[in-house]
């Protein structure tokens, strides 16, 4: 028997294919629908990737700057910033006094100040 052609037998090998994965379509059949769902999703993602990085290529274009791996010079935020340092503020004490009767032992602790 002759050989036959290779684009003949890759056609036969895909009709194989086909076949083999048609008898599992029943059970695949109800993933389809999120399968779609999350390839629309991650394409439509990629594709606002490509169109910021398009814009600010763009915007550098326009403006004739120079893109480079040095940071800019009013950037800090690697530097560390010092604060001032306030002294710790002790809070008073706000116990209100009970209405017509005398404070408890409780409520009078603390007042020696």
């Amino acid at each position: 028997m002759p050989a036959l052609p290779t684009p003949f037998r890759a056609a036969l090998g895909v009709v194989a294919t086909v076949l083999d994965n048609a008898k599992d379509f029943p059970d695949k059949a109800i993933e389809l629908p999120m399968l779609a769902v999350s390839t629309a999703l991650q394409l439509s993602l990629r594709a606002q990737q490509r169109y910021a990085a398009l814009a600010a290529k763009g915007d550098d274009l326009l403006s004739g700057r120079h893109t480079t791996d040095e940071p800019p010079p009013w950037a800090t935020f690697d530097e560390p910033v010092d604060e001032p340092v306030d002294e710790p503020v002790t809070p008073k004490k706000t116990v209100r006094k009970p209405r017509g009767a005398a404070p408890s032992a409780f409520d009078a602790v603390g007042d020696e100040d």
